[in-house]
């Protein structure tokens, strides 16, 4: 039998506040610890970039991507000079909490935490100068993706800091653990820039809304606007797996989902995560698994 991933507990509890609470969480690594603690990595990858739609649409100009990028620097210091968890407001309208993760004065990284309410009048205005360059079609498009995908949670800040403080602390303390167990040069070795964060994380964020959809590398790269050659060394290097590879998991999870909630057939099930065909899905699914879809939906469900 595999053994579990010692950050089992981490990732479940993560899947509670998100679903408990009706929050959207981020983490940002600032010094590269995350990456080289393959386990915590599995993890945290999911949490790596905002994968709602009104980012992802947001993001799609390269300006608008650039923005977002230079605000990652305007974070870091923000959360240097708080020291704690504090309310931000990003330039396109989404409000967060940002809790700093923080070990023994040195800022490793932040979790995020959408979304915090954003009076009206001030949204709409972020959005406009976002948008400032865009067709008023395109416009339209970013107010009407907010309104359906940017909800406030209803649950007070006095029950959330907490659960967001004791996430920051343990991946703190993770990378203490990490650190002691590295040397320096690998240290060194595993930093990478925060444009390569970001484009990371939203290669992340695209695979995840879109692996229902057929995806090549110069999709992916184009979304990310860098080279192929660049998506393909990325990936590799921070999930250990190819694009593919990465994007037939995604549909596999979900797959599993709709094998023990309904009734579908193999082949809807493989159409509705991505595969045109039931075969492969059928294949795809026993090298993931180590058990067929039919056996796994009679055994489990």
């Amino acid at each position: 039998m595999t053994q579990e991933n010692p950050y089992q507990s981490l990732a479940d509890y993560l899947s509670y506040l998100e679903a408990a609470y009706n929050l959207r969480l981020c983490v940002k690594d600032y010094v590269g610890f995350i990456p080289i603690n393959k386990e915590l990595s599995k993890v945290l990858t999911p949490y790596l970039g905002h994968t709602n739609p009104y980012c992802m649409y947001i993001k799609q100009d390269r300006d608008r991507w650039h923005h977002c990028l230079s605000m990652m620097k305007k974070m870091a210091g923000k959360c240097i000079s708080e020291g704690c968890t504090f309310c931000g407001t990003c330039y396109a309208g989404i409000g967060e909490y940002v809790t700093p993760i923080i070990w023994r004065g040195k800022l490793l990284g932040a979790l995020t935490a959408g979304f915090i309410e954003v009076q009206e009048e001030e949204a709409a205005s972020r959005i406009n100068r976002a948008m400032v360059h865009a067709s008023e079609a395109e416009k339209e498009e970013a107010h009407r993706l907010y309104r359906e995908w940017i909800i406030p949670t209803a649950v007070p800040s006095q029950v959330v800091l907490p659960a967001l403080n004791m996430v920051a602390s343990y991946l703190a303390l993770t990378y203490h653990m990490t650190k002691e167990s590295l040397s320096s040069g690998e240290l060194a070795k595993s930093r990478v820039s925060s444009s390569s964060d970001e484009i990371f994380h939203k290669a992340v964020a695209f695979m995840h809304q879109e692996y229902p959809n057929q995806i090549t590398a110069s999709i992916l790269a184009e979304e990310c606007h860098c080279s192929v050659s660049c998506i393909n060394h990325l990936l590799k290097k921070r999930l250990g797996v190819g694009m593919s590879t990465y994007i037939n998991k995604l549909r596999i999870e979900q797959a599993k989902e709709y094998l023990l909630e309904t009734e579908d057939t193999m082949l809807s099930i493989a159409v509705r995560v991505g595969f045109s065909d039931a075969n492969y899905f059928a294949r795809v699914f026993q090298q993931l698994m180590d058990i067929s879809p039919s056996e796994f939906r009679r055994r489990y469900k």
